[in-house]
């Protein structure tokens, strides 16, 4: 779609609609780029059984660094594969 001044208003609406979509499966916990199920940083930092101990930052930018997790993000939040994390999973 070749953006002027005239389908600048259309461009913004198509944007925004695909936004909301996207937002509203984040919030279901469902990607269209994937077919699990996704959750936040808190709920990964339990599904990886820190006992108490926080991840840090540096730790999760480590893992998808090795593409050992892959990280989905709207808004400054980032959301992981439950799948991905299981893997992970302290014994």
């Amino acid at each position: 779609m070749q953006i002027t001044f005239e389908t600048l208003p259309m461009a913004i609406e198509i944007l925004i609609k695909e936004v909301r979509s996207l937002k509203t499966d984040i919030d279901k916990n469902n990607s269209k780029d994937n077919e699990g199920k996704v959750v936040d940083r808190l709920e990964a930092r339990r599904i990886l059984g820190t006992h108490g101990k926080r991840l840090s930052e540096a730790r999760f930018a480590q893992l998808k660094n090795e593409g050992r997790i892959t990280t989905y993000g709207f808004g400054g939040k980032h959301f992981y594969n439950v799948e991905e994390l299981e893997s992970l999973k302290r014994k």
